[in-house]
């Protein structure tokens, strides 16, 4: 089974641009998700319980910004002018609201 996959890495990592769908890769998808949901479900409720509430907050607004940087890094996407535009006002309302 084919599906048709526009990704630029896929182009240069499968060979074209679809994802061929076979076991493996349906494997490799299902691990990769379940590790993901665990991580961030033991993350989000970890974290709180060891430093509170008040200095996890600002977390779920960096979470645009971690996943733009490392979706550049690992995945090597194309980082647009708008993703470097909009981490600026996110780092500036935490440093602003976080501040004493």
């Amino acid at each position: 089974m084919r599906w048709p996959y526009c990704h630029s890495i896929s182009r240069k990592k499968v060979g074209g641009n679809e994802l061929i769908l076979n076991a493996h890769t349906i494997a490799v998808i299902a691990i990769m998700a379940v590790v993901a949901s665990l991580g961030a479900y033991l993350v989000s409720t970890c974290i709180p319980s060891v430093l509170g509430d008040s200095p996890t907050a600002p977390i779920l607004y960096l979470v645009p910004v971690y996943t733009m940087n490392k979706a550049g890094l690992f995945l090597r996407e194309t980082l647009c002018a708008y993703h470097f535009a909009g981490a600026p006002p996110i780092l500036l309302r935490i440093l602003l609201s976080t501040r004493r």
